[in-house]
């Protein structure tokens, strides 16, 4: 049987990766998510909310993903959102998360992708390199996402 338990965070620089307290917390459980609310949200009545991954037992870790909550009169709804939408979010995704989302809108130059995400260009080339089947570099030098359908 399934269960939901809330923690606290601690204060550390690293409060994201386990919750506050014993080990107990972390180390009993199969799977731990970190929850973390936008701050530059524009509208009063709504928030976005990124749920990170942080442990799988029964699985790879899974990515990112992110809900957009309204709350309006006697209703709360929930919308699917896409956490690179949010520098706020989007800070805690990997290098190669950003990239894939920054490629969606079309190809770009590495200098391009690592203006764009405040990255170092050694870094923005590191991860093409490493994840071949997910960029794609034209003859022009042009970085693009391959697109994977099931």
């Amino acid at each position: 049987m399934g269960s939901l338990h809330l923690s606290h965070t601690n204060r550390s620089e690293t409060s994201d990766q386990r919750p506050f307290g014993s080990s107990f917390w972390h180390n009993g459980a199969r799977t731990t998510y970190f929850a973390k609310r936008a701050e530059d949200s524009p509208l009063v009545d709504t928030i976005h909310v990124a749920f990170y991954n942080r442990k799988a037992n029964l699985s790879r870790l899974q990515r990112p993903f992110g809900y957009q909550v309204c709350f309006e009169g006697e209703r709360t709804t929930f919308k699917s959102y896409d956490v690179a939408n949010s520098p706020d979010l989007a800070a805690k995704l990997t290098l190669k998360q950003q990239m894939e989302s920054l490629l969606k809108s079309g190809p770009k130059s590495v200098d391009a992708i690592a203006l764009e995400m405040n990255a170092k260009k050694e870094s923005v080339q590191r991860t093409l390199n490493r994840h071949c089947p997910t960029f794609l570099k034209r003859e022009n030098g042009l970085i693009e996402l391959i697109e994977r359908t099931l």
